[in-house]
């Protein structure tokens, strides 16, 4: 500030004298330019000179140097003539010559010239300088004036509440002056109704404070029944579940049905569907309205579970008290948490919450794996509840469910970021290392049962682009829960 201060001095201090040398310059520069641009006196010397040829044959006849028949000229431009024309040097006779009476208002001119020039330069130099700082003068001058505003704003606010003060005061003794004056004029039985009101107002005051502490109350308790709640999921997950040798869970049910069933799994299509319905590899199963899509990811569950033994951990659908009895019907036997049912925001977000904390705590070595189907991922992002949340989700559901012990199945209409509950980086899942399987249906939505994969490889291990596939009669809900005898526990 102080060096600020200092030079706000220097640039005045220069503006001030170049103004004054300039205004000197100018008012020299005018007063040479009256006897520059002066009327009065010539300004060139002048030669008088006449005709008089030198050989004429009556001279007594001609008088070529008397009155009008003199000529006057520029002295210079005279010389110039005789010296470069030999014939008008010998007709002409030299009479006079005239001296200049202003010989010197080019000069003056010159000279005006030349202070107006100083004048100038002085003028720009001061200016330059004061352009170089204006903007730190300027940014010094609001700041004194936003001091200035603010000191004036707090004598306001100082002002307003003593006045304020003063009248509550006021008020406050006018009030008892009023109230005391009114029992003096009021009668034995006054008074006692007066006394009762009084009462009254104060158990009505008590009642609605106890009523906003109990709502208070009410509130904590709630908000500590969901954090033990919080707890005793965490709790789940951290518990651990040792895996056999082998790597892989004990699989359930009937036997001869397993085997039947692997090897149709396998002769259908190259084995794509042995893939889907034995691998951990995110599965994103995309469709609209009526193309088998929750139906496929549920079979594909309900399979890892008969040939895997990879336990159904939860599944996450808002639309789940409709599909509970139709799509998820063969799930039920297995025992699972369902969130989101009824459109509920805050059931969504639990469901999505317990994944991000499950990928923090769980690991491949000590935990069982558990397949999670997440359902309507194009709506999450519209739910208040889980705008922010959804976008968390979708950032590590690609990444990851592997070292978590998961095997997650993602349904929606659309492999975009809008169709991915908002979140981002969908536009390469096929590259990091997902199953995209598109389900198409006819225009009364309908199943085709047929579709493209994307992220399969073959047995040599290349990747097939778009491989049309389709879903074989006896993948059916009702088909393979007949395979199976009930045999699901």
């Amino acid at each position: 500030m102080n060096n600020l201060e200092s030079l706000k001095l220097e640039v005045s201090r220069k503006l001030r004298r170049n103004t004054l040398a300039s205004g000197f310059f100018i008012v020299t520069a005018a007063s040479l330019l009256i006897p520059a641009f002066s009327m009065e006196g010539s300004r060139f010397d002048y030669t008088l000179f006449c005709f008089n040829p030198p050989n004429l044959t009556h001279p007594e006849q001609h008088d070529y140097c008397t009155g009008e028949k003199i000529r006057r000229g520029i002295t210079w431009r005279v010389a110039m003539e005789a010296e470069q024309n030999q014939q008008f040097a010998s007709k002409v006779s030299i009479l006079k010559t005239i001296p200049a009476q202003n010989p010197y208002a080019g000069l003056y001119g010159l000279a005006s010239a030349g202070f107006l020039g100083a004048a100038f330069a002085f003028f720009k130099s001061a200016t330059n300088q004061l352009d170089d700082h204006l903007d730190a003068f300027i940014w010094s001058r609001r700041k004194e004036l936003y001091k200035r505003a603010l000191s004036h704003e707090l004598d306001i606010t100082l002002d307003t509440q003593r006045q304020h003060n003063e009248s509550e005061f006021i008020k406050e003794m006018m009030s008892r002056d009023h109230g005391q004056a009114m029992l003096d004029l009021m009668t034995p039985g006054e008074r006692q109704l007066a006394a009762e009101r009084y009462a009254k107002g104060e158990r009505l005051d008590q009642a609605q404070f106890d009523l906003h502490l109990a709502t208070l109350q009410a509130q904590a308790a709630e908000q500590a029944e969901k954090e033990a709640k919080h707890k005793s999921e965490a709790a789940k997950l951290n518990k651990p579940a040792k895996k056999k040798d082998t790597g892989a869970n004990e699989p359930t049910g009937d036997e001869a049905a397993k085997a039947e069933l692997i090897e149709k799994l396998k002769e259908h299509e190259g084995g794509w569907l042995h893939t889907l319905c034995t691998t951990r590899k995110i599965l994103i199963i995309e469709g609209e309205q009526g193309s088998f899509k929750s139906y496929t990811a549920a079979l594909v569950a309900y399979i890892r579970y008969q040939l895997k033994g990879h336990k159904l951990g939860w599944v996450v659908d808002t639309d789940y008290h409709q599909n509970k009895s139709k799509a998820w019907s063969i799930l039920q036997p297995l025992e699972f948490e369902a969130y989101g049912s009824n459109k509920n925001g805050e059931s969504l977000r639990d469901g999505l919450e317990r994944f991000l904390e499950g990928i923090e705590i769980r690991d491949e070595d000590n935990f069982a794996v558990e397949t999670l189907i997440f359902d309507e991922l194009t709506t999450y992002g519209d739910y208040a509840e889980c705008a922010d949340i959804a976008k968390s989700f979708m950032k590590f559901a690609l990444s990851a469910p592997r070292k978590a012990a998961y095997g997650l199945i993602a349904i929606t209409h659309s492999v975009t970021n809008e169709g991915m509950g908002k979140g981002g980086g969908m536009a390469k899942a096929r590259e990091r290392g997902t199953l995209h399987l598109l389900l198409n249906a006819d225009n009364d939505y309908n199943p085709t049962f047929k579709g493209t994969l994307n992220g399969f490889k073959n047995e040599a291990g290349e990747l097939v682009e778009d491989m049309p596939v389709t879903l074989p009669d006896w993948f059916r809900p009702g088909a393979i829960e007949k395979m199976f005898k009930g045999a699901t526990q």
